[in-house]
């Protein structure tokens, strides 16, 4: 096992540090990021020194000699080539190991959502959380990404032979010609410890990526345990092996890999992992009927879709989690009840809205708030209090492995709801608050600021910017209804394409958008009859993600029970909307 800084788990000390940078990643980058790093670091207490590679293994035996030095810890400055060159150097693997990608896919900060900026990295790595990785031995080297044998490790091999310089994607494609005109005839047997036998293969890949495994659909078999999946190819013929190298490379015209759909086991049959969308799947029938029936009757919609979108230009990805938004990703949700009430009633909603989605493959974010401070009445019913409400939201995520958000309403309380939860919440009434948003931002969690009833979609920019200054780029905002006279709130969708130009993505409150504030007198009114209307909306509009507050019995919620989404409803409405967004591909 190797320990990662990645933002969770159990705090380790990281007093002193040792960088370990190789000067040509990133077509030299690491240069000026290297010592970037080092000065936000000391700024968070944390001493570093830098060193830079001089050659090919340096970073092994770097490494090596530092296992006998007082270093509390590792950090690899480059792509995945760096990371596992300094791993294999470990002698102690459980020292932990911090990474800042400056490589040219950096697979391994994507698989755990590590930041790319110097700050944001120092900001994790300071705090010291950890997470344990499984680490895999060949030849009695270490790695942590994957390893192939035959074709891809042929591959590999002929890149190692001709390279010179820094890797760029442009470098593969000698070594792929190469192979696919010499076309040894290799013949692999693949075996596992319960016996199975598989013959006369002609490429394995090992790995324990999701990203590779989402690419698993493409082969003829793949065989997956809960550390790692093996995929096996019997491709005979060089034609049959460059159609398959075709149709993955597609993919990496379509941009890098952290701008791809989400790659993640399990994604949805109609979101392919790691292929262009010119190979997507066939939409299912339900989609290609609603399309249809929504097209003019004298135009003939191309494809079966409803027509090119021209408001859904791709945002930056922001990271709650494991859940990921923007970058022209299919919607993640974001659901809970109001208000926690108490630890049953919590994980109880919890399961099931994470089973629903499961089902459906939609990211979730799990929600609930430990304080209500803007209720209407001085007397209603607030919550549980900060330090039970995050005992329960930790239950949730220990427990059902969702990630989870809560509001923060004062500076003091971002710090404590940094080591729970994954993203902070700075509700409407608060969001222009300057050291709060600041005080969120530092603490390198997600950030998701609700837009202002009173506020117009061009003065977003200045909201987002404060909170990115702090070098967190896991920022969102939240559309939540603007105010329209009195106890009324009203959806301007046309505002939806100028939130988006600030480049975060954009998430709509559908239940807080059909409140009528201190409509019950000491207390809030709406009408949860219209949620799936704005929901409808939004969707075809191309938002980044749904809120949804749900509960199983709204009508006695102690908090905005007459505008909450009844939780029997949910899976009926993410079905529509699951069918929309195929009728209305981003383009």
């Amino acid at each position: 096992m190797v320990a990662a800084f990645v933002d969770e788990r159990k705090p380790v000390p990281t007093q002193r540090l040792l960088i370990l940078a190789n000067p040509i990643s990133g077509g030299g980058k690491s240069r000026a990021l290297a010592p970037a790093l080092q000065r936000e670091l000391a700024q968070r207490g944390v001493a570093a020194e830098v060193y830079f590679t001089k050659c090919a293994g340096d970073a092994t035996a770097r490494a090596h000699v530092a296992a006998s030095e007082p270093w509390s810890g590792l950090v690899a400055v480059g792509g995945d080539g760096t990371v596992n060159e300094v791993l294999a150097g470990m002698d102690d693997p459980t020292r932990p190991l911090g990474v800042l990608p400056v490589g040219t896919a950096n697979v391994l900060a994507m698989e755990l959502r590590l930041p790319k900026k110097p700050a944001a990295a120092a900001a994790v790595i300071a705090a010291g959380h950890t997470r344990s990785l499984a680490i895999g031995i060949a030849n009695d080297r270490r790695f942590l990404l994957f390893i192939g044998a035959g074709v891809d490790g042929s591959v590999v091999q002929r890149l190692a032979q001709v390279r010179s310089g820094t890797l760029g994607k442009h470098k593969w494609a000698g070594p792929i010609l190469h192979t696919v005109r010499h076309w040894p005839r290799w013949r692999l047997r693949a075996t596992f410890a319960d016996g199975q036998v598989l013959d006369d293969l002609s490429s394995v890949l090992v790995t324990a990526c999701a990203t590779t495994v989402a690419s698993a659909q493409l082969t003829q078999t793949s065989i997956r345990t809960t550390a790692c999946c093996m995929l096996c190819f019997r491709m005979r013929s060089r034609t049959a092996w460059a159609w398959q190298g075709l149709r993955v490379a597609a993919s990496a015209a379509a941009g890098s890999p952290s701008d791809r759909p989400d790659n993640h086991v399990g994604a949805d049959r109609r979101r392919p992992g790691t292929l262009a969308d010119r190979w997507r799947p066939r939409r299912p029938r339900a989609a290609r009927d609603l399309a249809a029936r929504t097209a003019s009757p004298r135009v003939r919609p191309r494809r079966g879709r409803i027509g090119p979108m021209t408001t859904t230009s791709g945002t930056k990805i922001a990271n709650i989690g494991t859940v990921r938004l923007g970058g022209n990703l299919p919607f993640a949700l974001i659901a809970g009840p109001c208000v926690i009430e108490n630890r049953d009633h919590t994980l109880r909603h919890a399961e099931r809205i994470a089973r629903i989605c499961g089902e459906r493959r939609v990211p979730v974010v799990f929600k609930s708030s430990f304080d209500k401070a803007n209720r209407t009445s001085g007397g209603a019913f607030r919550g549980i209090g900060l330090e039970e409400g995050l005992r329960i939201l930790g239950d949730v995520k220990a427990q059902l492995g969702v990630p989870v958000l809560t509001d923060v309403h004062e500076v003091d309380q971002c710090a404590p709801c940094a080591e729970v939860v994954d993203c902070l919440q700075i509700p409407a009434f608060l969001c222009r608050q300057t050291d709060l948003l600041l005080a969120a931002g530092q603490t390198g969690r997600a950030v998701n600021v609700k837009k202002g009833q009173f506020m117009a979609p061009e003065d977003v920019g200045n909201v987002l910017a404060k909170v990115t200054s702090t070098g967190n780029p896991n920022v969102a905002i939240t559309e939540r209804g603007v105010s329209f006279g009195y106890r009324t709130l009203v959806v301007d969708f046309t505002g939806f394409p100028t939130m988006r130009g600030f480049g975060q993505p954009l998430i709509f409150d559908a239940t807080h958008s059909v409140q009528r504030p201190g409509g019950q007198g000491t207390s809030t009114g709406g009408d949860r009859t219209k949620v799936p209307f704005l929901c409808r909306a939004a969707i075809a509009c191309g938002i980044d993600g749904l809120f949804l507050e749900v509960h199983d019995d709204p009508d006695h919620a102690p908090s905005d029970g007459p505008n909450m989404l009844r939780l029997q409803d949910l899976p009926g409405l993410l079905d529509q909307l699951l069918r929309i967004q195929d009728a209305c591909p981003r383009t």
